[in-house]
């Protein structure tokens, strides 16, 4: 997920200014528009990030898979080293 939202992040002004420049031989556009789309961008940003940054494991922790327990399904989760 991570990568993805680099990547988003990376593209995102090429494409802006691709939009920005097709729009221009039309005038532009409107302020309105201008500013529902900073703000569309700003908060894509912050829930990519919230959403990378949320399950993340730190670098003391090690990744347990999922596995079957009695039956069941015991999701994967983080543990401390050894």
């Amino acid at each position: 997920m991570l990568r993805l939202t680099e990547l988003l992040m990376f593209l995102t002004p090429f494409v802006a200014f691709a939009l920005w420049r097709l729009t221009a031989a039309h005038g532009g556009p409107s302020t309105l528009v201008l500013v529902l789309t900073t703000l569309g961008i700003a908060g894509l940003f912050a829930v990519l990030m919230m959403f990378s940054h949320h399950d993340a494991l730190t670098a003391t922790e090690a990744y347990v898979p999922a596995r079957m327990e009695n039956g069941g399904i015991v999701p994967g989760h983080g543990t401390s080293r050894p």
